[in-house]
């Protein structure tokens, strides 16, 4: 058995517009809390002599139909998964949990066995090259035409894709109703 501090352990969190999510373990009871700013809470308590082991626990709550854990088999790692309404559409938020909600301890992703590391230098590239983009128009002079061209992704206007500008990571530059752009990186899945 772990021995938990008298304070709560942060072991995730993320951030939304519209919502806030941190999972937390507590001493005694074991106590795990996802908590929903804005949404809620809800609580779910296991007792400090379970004798289950931790997969089995995972795996109850993933069974769990109320339970915002889940388990991605292609990535080989749980997930806390929340959904929310935005302006009149249904979003749907995943992040990976990287420690056990039971123990602390760490839980193992599959996600390098699914996406190659990024090269340090490409995301430097990639700034370089960019660097005073403020328009689609500056984008497509500097990088040239996108692999795709998406519109109405909610919430951009529109939606460039590159997927040749680096040797590991594709290139999304997103353009918002007021112009704005905002620029992210994934790093490319390894060949299959």
């Amino acid at each position: 058995m772990n021995e938990y501090s008298n304070k709560p352990r942060l072991l995730a969190t993320t951030d939304s517009c519209s919502a806030n999510c941190a999972l937390f373990v507590s001493r005694g009871l074991r106590l795990v809390a996802v908590v929903f700013l804005g949404f809620g809470i809800a609580w779910g308590a296991q007792s400090e002599r379970a004798e289950k082991k931790q997969d089995q626990l995972l795996a109850d709550l993933v069974a769990d139909p109320n339970s915002p854990v889940k388990y991605d088999v292609r990535l080989q790692e749980y997930q806390l998964v929340y959904s929310f309404d935005k302006d009149g559409k249904h979003m749907k938020r995943k992040v990976p949990l990287r420690f056990s909600p039971f123990t602390g301890e760490p839980l193992v992703s599959g996600r390098s066995a699914v996406f190659v590391e990024p090269a340090a230098n490409d995301l430097q590239q990639i700034r370089e090259k960019l660097h005073g983009a403020r328009s689609l128009k500056d984008v497509e002079e500097k990088l040239g035409p996108p692999d795709l061209v998406s519109h109405n992704v909610d919430p951009f206007k529109t939606q460039y894709l590159y997927t040749n500008v680096t040797q590991t990571l594709r290139v999304i530059i997103q353009e918002a109703p007021d112009g704005k752009l905002t620029i992210a990186t994934l790093p490319k899945e390894k060949p299959r």
